[in-house]
């Protein structure tokens, strides 16, 4: 197909219409009678970044442009861990989306997450029969967004990330925040034996290592369920050293927790004060 070519002066009225004008790129492409890919084209060859032009909610879609704060590390660990980012094959990466889908049991976590984006963006309720759920009730958010999906990839939270999912890039400052947003994701507390307690982490060889090394483990890492993939955990069991580890990470970024397993922390803190008392 033969490439169509414009002058500079239409070239500066494209950009025009789409940058000052906000016109869709399907509607300019009407105009000159050519479709929304050539458009496209025109605007990535003149470097203009791509408006997403598809915001059905209203949001703070650029929150993750910077992690500047200990709640924007908290979100991005969180969605590191429970979240997921789809890019379009696309020369305009138009579609582009992410969201997070957990239990239903912590919807009132992503009743959070939807103020600390200012979204009114809709939760939905669902039943997962998908993977390792059966019959599941979950809820999901979802953002439609070519920027927050950039701002999120930029950080290293990438497409199909599960297998592959690196530490994230990120100040120093903001690791703890981060790791206590992963560990609501893809971390645990239980209550075992004995009335000891035990948390553990999940995930990729890369992302616990790096883990191990922030908060100062020296447990090992375990290939989770035998198999040959890069999924792996870390184990930590007893009172006092699982108590210190969560205790550094929730005075790491006070203003945001998943509660349910915040409560069970509160009962370990119970049991390590009592046992100091006496």
């Amino acid at each position: 197909m033969r490439k169509i070519n414009f002058t500079d002066e239409q070239q500066k009225n494209i950009i025009n219409l789409y940058i000052n004008q906000k016109q869709s790129m399907v509607n300019i492409g009407a105009k000159y009678q050519v479709s929304k890919n050539v458009i496209s084209r025109v605007l990535k060859e003149n470097q203009i970044t791509y408006r997403n032009d598809n915001h059905k909610y209203k949001a703070d879609y650029r929150k993750f442009q910077n992690i500047d704060t200990e709640e924007k590390a908290y979100w991005l660990g969180f969605i590191a861990a429970d979240g997921y980012v789809y890019q379009r094959r696309t020369d305009c990466n138009a579609g582009n989306f992410c969201g997070v889908n957990i239990s239903r049991k912590d919807k009132k976590h992503l009743e959070k997450l939807k103020e600390f984006m200012n979204s009114d963006v809709k939760i939905v309720d669902h039943i997962q029969n998908e993977g390792f759920s059966n019959n599941t009730p979950m809820s999901k958010i979802i953002f439609n967004s070519n920027e927050m999906v950039s701002d999120l990839i930029n950080k290293g939270i990438v497409p199909r990330k599960s297998l592959i999912l690196e530490p994230p890039k990120i100040e120093k400052e903001f690791f703890l925040p981060y790791i206590l947003g992963y560990f609501d994701g893809d971390g645990s507390i239980f209550l075992g034996n004995n009335n000891e307690f035990g948390i553990s982490f999940v995930g990729t060889k890369e992302t616990l290592e790096w883990i191990k090394e922030v908060l100062k483990l020296d447990n090992p890492l375990e290939q989770k369920n035998n198999v040959q993939n890069n999924t792996f955990y870390i184990r930590c069991g007893g009172i006092q050293k699982p108590y210190f580890i969560m205790k550094k990470l929730y005075d790491s970024c006070p203003l945001v927790h998943l509660e349910r397993k915040y409560l069970i922390y509160k009962n370990l803190e119970t049991v390590v004060l009592s046992r100091n008392a006496k």
